[in-house]
């Protein structure tokens, strides 16, 4: 799913709750989006959260203006690789 320009982030979140894409991981729904929206307005480095049975690390940086730059990597296969070498 892509953030379109006239939605904001909770928006996006409820959208994917919606379609299924957000894994709760056992969370009541305002919980996670809370906590995810938290973790949104003040980013670390890096997070994973899991979406579809995929595993996403994501970075998110601030821009000047006061927006925020997104990159999400797939590393379910990285995981899931770690997992057989162990």
């Amino acid at each position: 799913r892509l953030l379109r320009g006239d939605m904001n982030f909770e928006d996006f979140l409820r959208k994917c709750a919606e379609g299924g894409s957000f894994d709760l991981q056992g969370a009541a729904l305002e919980t996670a989006i809370q906590e995810r929206l938290e973790v949104h307005r003040n980013p670390p480095n890096e997070i994973e959260v899991r979406r579809l049975g995929r595993t996403l690390s994501i970075r998110e940086q601030r821009t000047p203006d006061g927006g925020t730059i997104t990159i999400a990597v797939d590393m379910t296969q990285q995981h899931q690789f770690e997992a057989q070498l162990h």
